[in-house]
């Protein structure tokens, strides 16, 4: 395949010079360079980090993707009933929760509880026995991956999504039928990779009028790619918190996580991310209100410390009237670290009576540390309430 290359465009036309995704079956002869032409968002992080030499790349199963075939392996599944106690300790482990000190899983109810455990390309499933008459009503599958950008309008995340549909060819999707308990559901992401390299691509479907309560761990490695989707069908309710922490493992690892949220009619979406990086990691969040009266209230924290570079990007895509969107984001850099804030609200023609916000507040520790914040506006209705504002 030849480099990617960004032309000149209409906002809205397809990105051209991107090289065609490859077909299940199909010899992998190459995968997508960066493209030449540079982007905004991404002058303050080096594009480079992400896009490894494709003799190095191997894909979710260890295996070098160079020569190789694309095959949409499904997922291997694995059931397992668990103890009460061997819940806690596995809730404990996932949080890195090593203490007695209280932290309020002798409290947890097992019977709303589900751990699943994504690793090298199986899955595992646990749960207490309590929870088995529900578990089973969850739906779960892998089926081929199409990874879209997770940006419009930019080369270099169609690239990137290609690069991860040759690395994590099968999609997991997890649907979460309406239950009469609100469920609560613990995702590990590659906390277990046997691989320098983890890819992961998650989809999960929350159906119309359920309610949820969600919390996704990604592990770190030298090297990982990790896309997350969210679907919170009308009327639904979704409460999440989304996170990583360095590895003593890989303390210099390089970490692209990238997020989108599609909220139904009437949808709310309540987010916590807590993100402590220890090498490079780049963060994109795109949060798209898809029909009218959906609602996404956003609470971001984010730790560097050491040499560590963090780039959050939160994007609120309005494209339906009458939705409201808002995120407060904290961070805090010492030692040596770099965060780079480079949020947006965008909202469209087709997108009247929106109501958004960003607020970000940074604290600085060191001299020698440092914070970016880049809020930014792109508004193209009149009948609307957006405001940003950064503090450092």
């Amino acid at each position: 395949m030849h480099a990617a290359r960004q032309v000149t465009r209409e906002r809205g036309m397809p990105i051209r010079g991107v090289p065609q995704r490859v077909a299940i079956g199909e010899r992998i002869a190459g995968l997508s360079t960066r493209p030449e032409w540079p982007e905004e968002n991404w002058r303050r992080t080096d594009p480079d980090d992400f896009f490894i030499p494709a003799e190095d790349v191997v894909n979710s199963f260890g295996q070098t993707v160079m020569g190789s075939h694309l095959a949409a392996s499904p997922y291997k599944i694995h059931f397992k009933t668990l103890s009460a106690d061997e819940m806690k300790s596995a809730v404990k482990r996932l949080f890195s929760i090593t203490t007695d000190a209280e932290d309020g899983s002798d409290n947890m109810d097992e019977g709303r509880v589900v751990l699943l455990e994504l690793n090298n390309g199986g899955l595992s499933v646990l749960s207490c026995a309590a929870a088995d008459s529900w578990v089973g009503r969850l739906e779960i599958a892998s089926r081929p991956a199409r990874p879209e950008a997770v940006m419009r309008d930019s080369a270099i995340a169609v690239a990137l999504a290609e690069r991860l549909q040759v690395c994590a060819p099968s999609e997991l999707v997890l649907r979460i039928p309406r239950f009469e308990h609100q469920p609560l559901v613990l995702c590990a992401i590659e906390t277990d990779s046997a691989f320098q390299q983890s890819y992961a691509n998650l989809t999960i479907d929350l159906a119309d009028d359920a309610t949820a309560d969600v919390a996704v761990v990604h592990g770190a490695n030298v090297f990982s790619h990790h896309r997350l989707t969210l679907r919170v069908g009308r009327n639904a309710v979704l409460n999440q918190l989304w996170c990583h922490a360095a590895s003593e493992a890989a303390p210099q690892g390089k970490m692209l996580l990238e997020r989108k949220v599609k909220l139904g009619a009437h949808a709310r979406f309540s987010d916590a991310s807590v993100f402590v990086p220890a090498g490079v990691l780049r963060v994109i969040s795109n949060i798209v209100p898809e029909a009218e009266g959906a609602e996404a209230n956003c609470g971001t924290a984010i730790v560097a410390a050491g040499q560590a570079v963090v780039d959050y990007e939160p994007l609120q895509d309005h494209v339906s009237p009458r939705a409201q969107t808002h995120l407060r984001a904290k961070m805090i850099a010492g030692q040596r670290a770099k965060a780079i804030f480079q949020g947006l609200i965008n909202v469209e023609r087709d997108a009247p009576g929106t109501v958004a916000s960003q607020v970000n507040k940074n604290l600085v520790l060191s001299k020698r540390a440092r914070i970016d914040a880049m809020p930014r506006l792109r508004i193209l209705p009149d009948e609307v309430s957006c405001k940003h504002g950064s503090a450092t």
